[in-house]
């Protein structure tokens, strides 16, 4: 350090709430839906929907983008 030199160091941390969160889940099944026909019908998906539910989480905040169906011969 030079002399007359002032040398300030400032460290702040902070904790927020998330606002919004994107969730990636593979559900594995045999039970063929389209759309949002699957958040009624699958029995997987239909138990972690009612775990989002139960934290908190509103029904029309939730959406289903994409399905990939593979069929195994």
């Amino acid at each position: 350090m030079q002399p007359d030199t002032i040398s300030v160091r400032v460290v702040n941390e902070a904790e927020i709430d998330a606002d919004t969160a994107d969730l990636t889940v593979v559900v594995e099944g045999s039970s063929v839906f389209s759309g949002s026909e699957a958040f009624k019908k699958a029995k997987e998906l239909r138990a972690l929907i009612d775990a989002l539910k139960e934290a908190g989480i509103a029904w029309k905040a939730l959406s289903l983008s994409a399905m990939l169906s593979v069929a195994l011969s």
